[in-house]
């Protein structure tokens, strides 16, 4: 017979971590690539495959302007990694998460056999009530 344990996190302590987790995780956060892609196409105007977006400025970047233009894509990648070390078991190992998914699938097994004993029963219980009701009536 499997065991079965209760979470023993306090419900404010979960609300509070993944409202946490939540706001940290927003997609703005990762969106990189669209910074970095404007930087580049600034360099070499030349190599840019895509067409150039109105809203941002075309002139050329010296290379003796580069470490200032990056700042803000190093702030960005910044705050990504930040925001996946927030993230709960991050500093667990994968072979730690698969043992405690097999604990949990084996937990979820454990729970679908009680259930289904359960509804066993009372298909029992219901057949044996209507019998003693058909007697009853007769």
């Amino acid at each position: 017979m499997p065991s079965f344990s209760l979470n023993t996190a306090r419900p404010s302590q979960t609300t509070a971590t993944s409202n946490a987790s939540t706001t940290a995780l927003q997609p703005q956060v990762f969106d990189i690539l669209p910074p970095l892609h404007a930087l580049l196409s600034r360099l070499e105007p030349s190599l840019s495959t895509y067409p150039q977006d109105p809203t941002q400025p075309t002139q050329s970047l010296a290379y003796k302007d580069i470490p200032t233009e990056v700042q803000t894509i190093k702030i960005k990648v910044r705050r990504a990694l930040a925001a996946l070390k927030a993230l709960p078991d991050m500093e667990r190992s994968l072979h730690e998460q698969d043992e405690e998914i097999a604990q949990l699938e084996e937990k979820i097994t454990g729970q679908r056999e009680v259930l289904a004993r359960v509804g066993r029963r009372a298909e029992d219980a219901e057949r044996s009530l209507g019998a003693m009701g058909r007697e009853g009536s007769a």
